[in-house]
């Protein structure tokens, strides 16, 4: 069985092959930037909800859901990151699923000295994408599901009539402590799944032996996946912090800053955390399979 250990020169190695493919092959990046237009696009379109004709069509889920008060300036501020990360969730699942198999075809096309084309990968991505899609679902609905489980149970803990768990009070937990655990669980869950799509595009496996084959190969390098996953994802604290501030960057500076923070959460995502995870996870898998 491989080694758990973590090796700082092959995770120092795959890093350096990895800006350098990120740097000699911008095509990688374009999957992404689809994204970025879609998120971008879907944020005008959540902004302009309180607004005709858009508050005669999406007005009466957010006044049935969350009150009336979301539909006026500048509560709709307050209930736009929301808004905004369940729609990403959505567009991650429908067209994420063909844009992450494009993007680690073209890292495949890549290490293997071909030249990556865009229609070759996007051919590549459409015949997998069913799996694919099933895959990114399930990442999906466990983050949603363990983001909403566990401030849920401590809401449920409290109004039963305790003060503290673990000595630590109700402000406490439901701020930077459930924050930090849902970053933990972010971390793990995306660790666990991120090999199954390169196992099924590159070994063209079929869907179950491509579940267990991936799942072996994160076990026996289960810290070093860790780390390529880790290290992209503490960019994104700063955004952690901001969105827990919502209400004070509002207060100190604009309500429209909202809008900034979630542009900034789009490119640092598209731009930063997911390529490099994907570039690195990928060509690790590929330096591990040609046995480098």
């Amino acid at each position: 069985m491989a080694s758990q250990e973590t090796s700082f020169p092959v995770v120092k190695k795959v890093y350096r092959d990895s800006f350098l493919f990120l740097k000699n092959t911008p095509i990688f990046f374009y999957p992404y930037l689809i994204l970025i237009f879609l998120e971008v696009f879907s944020l005008l379109v959540l902004f302009l909800i309180p607004r005709a004709p858009l508050n005669t069509i999406l007005g009466p889920i957010i006044r049935v859901k969350w009150g009336e008060r979301f539909l006026h300036y500048p509560f709709n501020f307050l209930l736009l990151p929301k808004l905004a990360s369940y729609t990403r969730m959505v567009l991650t699942v429908v067209f994420g699923s063909l844009l992450t198999g494009i993007a680690v075809s073209i890292a495949t096309d890549g290490f293997n000295n071909k030249k990556p084309k865009l229609g070759r990968s996007f051919i590549v991505s459409v015949k997998k994408y069913i799996f694919i899609f099933i895959v990114i679902s399930l990442i999906n609905f466990a983050w949603f599901f363990i983001g909403k489980f566990i401030p849920n149970s401590l809401t449920k803990y409290f109004i039963a009539g305790h003060t503290r768990l673990l000595f630590i009070n109700y402000k406490l937990w439901q701020g930077p402590i459930v924050a930090g655990i849902n970053f933990l669980f972010a971390i793990i869950i995306q660790s666990l799944f991120i090999y199954i799509i390169p196992v099924f595009i590159i070994e063209n496996k079929k869907f179950f032996p491509s579940i267990i084959s991936a799942l072996r190969f994160f076990a026996l390098h289960l810290k070093t996946t860790l780390t390529f996953v880790l290290l992209p994802m503490l960019t994104y604290i700063v955004i952690i912090v901001l969105n827990y501030n919502n209400l004070f960057l509002m207060e100190k500076f604009f309500p429209e800053i909202i809008l900034l923070v979630i542009l900034l959460s789009t490119l640092l995502i598209n731009l930063v955390i997911d390529p490099l995870i994907t570039a690195s996870t990928t060509l690790f898998y590929l330096n591990r399979r040609e046995g480098k």
